[in-house]
């Protein structure tokens, strides 16, 4: 029997049992010294607000010129939010996905500090914005020797180390489809779609192209349909991963109709074998 793979309603679904499952931890307290966890429902709920808006996106929308009014889907803006998604659960995975918290700790040191700095080379304007980064630099400071002192650090490379803790680069040198790959999603799968986002949220002319060529609303609806079945496959092994972390998410999984949806999604690498092959992916540039 042929699977049914057509985003809705396994979108619908999936996003529901998403959301209800990252409800059920609100309010739930966390000790101070494990404050760093707090940015695991930081970026649960950025991954939600994006998808909410893809959902609404793939709808379609409506202009009036003239007293004529047009349909259409703006499969471009879907494209651009879908990339953010996927690197939204990528860098989730990458920091909370360990079964080791130490290694998450560390790992979310790293990312916090790459944030901060990247704040640090903007112009502030205002006095409150310039004391801001005044207080966000003395963070820096502590970050760094924080990072500098853990036993993990000590266990890059030299060059992994200054990029660690001197440029604020958190993976650490490792390229995009290393991370995909760490996440659970195949490389060159990974690789051969990012590129493809990647064009659209850099106005590529092959972006340009495509939007030309969509004659019709039919035609902008099916470029934007196209990208639903990443969103899902993201969304399982989301959700999959999140289920690990919480006893009453596990526990909401196990008891959900949408369950077998989350399988359904969850492919592995091993899934993509017979299409991209085993040989080691490309570079994708962001």
């Amino acid at each position: 029997m042929t699977k049914k793979y057509h985003h809705e309603p396994h979108f619908s679904n999936l996003l529901h049992l998403l959301m209800t499952m990252v409800q059920a931890q609100a309010g739930m307290p966390i000790l101070v010294a494990q404050g760093w966890q707090n940015d695991r429902q930081t970026l649960a709920k950025k991954l939600i607000y994006h998808l909410l808006s893809l959902k609404t996106l793939g709808a379609g929308s409506m202009f009036e010129v003239n007293g004529i009014k047009v349909p259409f889907v703006d499969h471009s803006s879907v494209k651009v939010l879908t990339r953010s998604v996927l690197e939204n659960y990528i860098v989730f995975a990458f920091i909370y996905g360990d079964s080791d918290p130490e290694v998450g700790r560390f790992r979310h040191m790293t990312w916090r500090l790459g944030g901060l700095l990247d704040r640090q080379r903007q112009i502030a304007i205002t006095d409150e914005s310039k004391q801001k980064l005044a207080d966000e630099r003395k963070d820096v400071d502590a970050l760094r020797l924080e990072i500098e002192a853990h036993p993990m650090y000590a266990n890059h490379t030299k060059d992994a180390r200054k990029a660690l803790s001197k440029k604020g680069d958190w993976t650490a040198g490792k390229p995009w489809y290393a991370l995909a790959e760490c996440a659970g999603l195949h490389g060159h799968y990974f690789c051969n779609i990012y590129r493809y986002l990647c064009g659209y949220s850099h106005a590529s002319y092959a972006a340009a192209l495509q939007v030309g060529q969509a004659k019709s609303f039919a035609d902008e609806r099916a470029i934007s349909d196209s990208m639903f079945f990443a969103l899902n496959m993201v969304m399982a092994h989301f959700i999959t991963v999140y289920a690990r972390l919480f006893d009453a998410a596990r526990q909401l999984l196990e008891q959900s109709p949408s369950k077998g949806t989350v399988e359904l999604f969850a492919f592995q690498a091993d899934d993509f074998e017979k299409i991209y092959g085993a040989a080691q992916p490309r570079q994708a540039k962001p």
